[in-house]
């Protein structure tokens, strides 16, 4: 799993934990059983984004501005794009370091960023967060950014 889908798990354990923790529906042994698990859980993601940061590493940054958004545009309109085509995550960010030329931009970081985050705008959600290749499901905003492209390069 990638950096960013382990911190979206992250996120949705600990939202559970915080709908265990508030049910007071649940017999108090059954509750401690389930917070238990739920925190066991959270402690092996939280090994593995540590793991995952470690992995992520650096690249030599670019002094061109206008370069990497150049790249950052050609990376987002691929990531869309595959992504609306069915590749998992992982296939479509193996693609991309493979074929792009980067000129230092953090393709996970930026990918990370075009994740709908606390349910605010964004271009993505992982389908199923817990897989290793998780699917990718596109938002509005992102089916309206693909059209808008469409329209531009047929009128290039």
């Amino acid at each position: 799993m990638y950096y960013d889908q382990l911190k979206a798990y992250r996120h949705e354990l600990v939202g559970i934990l915080k709908l265990i923790i508030s049910d007071y529906s649940i017999p108090e042994l059954e509750k401690e059983e389930q917070i238990t698990m739920v925190l066991s859980r959270l402690k092996k993601v939280d090994k593995k984004l540590e793991a995952a940061k470690k992995e992520i590493g650096r690249y030599p940054s670019t002094n061109d501005p206008y370069e990497a958004s150049v790249f950052k545009k050609k990376v987002k309109h691929e990531f869309l794009t595959q992504a609306k085509d069915g590749y998992s995550v992982n296939e479509i960010i193996d693609y991309i370091k493979a074929n792009i030329e980067n000129p230092g931009v953090n393709v996970e970081k930026y990918i990370e960023a075009l994740r709908v985050q606390d349910g605010r705008g964004g271009y993505f959600v992982y389908g199923n967060v817990t897989g290793k290749d998780s699917e990718v499901w596109l938002t509005d905003k992102a089916e309206r950014y693909l059209e808008n492209e469409a329209n531009v390069s047929l009128r290039r």
